[in-house]
């Protein structure tokens, strides 16, 4: 029977490939651990099923569909912002919001999948990983754009244009 083909590594901008079934390379897989650590090992034990629970108890409603004028029973507890180990923003009840599966499942895929690798002078110089919702990054540049198609170029990016033509024309004599 003919083996199955390797394939690429999943982190963002690698292509190297790994054996079917293993989701990174050698390189990358530190980096996410998580994903790999079962649920009650990230904070999902008991005491988190009880207080989700509650929380339900009293947040009935998913708090997407309530926005859109749909009334839909919550099934999950979401964390706003994704607490990534951190023990206060994961107990912290301000964080929390009531979705149903749907909602939840499209909240994560579109929001808290999206990776921003950055320096930290806490870590010394290591490798700081942190999930950065796509529509914060986004929503500039959606603005921008929006802008752009009402006629009229923002301000902000008529000046980089300039200086970006000063450069290349300064560039060109030197």
């Amino acid at each position: 029977m003919p083996k199955r083909p390797n394939t690429p590594c999943k982190h963002p901008n690698c292509s190297r490939l790994v054996a079917y079934g293993n989701k990174y390379c050698d390189e990358h897989k530190p980096l996410h651990t998580d994903e790999v650590r079962s649920a009650s090992s990230r904070g999902y034990n008991r005491q988190w099923q009880k207080a989700s629970k509650a929380f339900l108890q009293a947040h009935p409603l998913c708090e997407i569909c309530k926005s859109k004028g749909r009334y839909t029973k919550a099934t999950v507890v979401d964390h706003v912002i994704p607490h990534r180990g951190n023990r206060e923003l994961f107990w912290d009840r301000g964080n929390w919001q009531s979705l149903c599966k749907s909602c939840h499942d499209t909240k994560t895929m579109t929001e808290d999948r999206y990776i921003k690798y950055s320096y930290d002078d806490t870590y010394r110089g290591a490798v700081k990983i942190s999930k950065v919702p796509k529509t914060a990054d986004r929503s500039p540049l959606k603005r921008e754009f929006s802008q752009n198609l009402r006629g009229g170029i923002p301000q902000s990016t008529e000046l980089n244009i300039q200086e970006l033509l000063k450069t290349l024309i300064i560039s060109a004599f030197f």
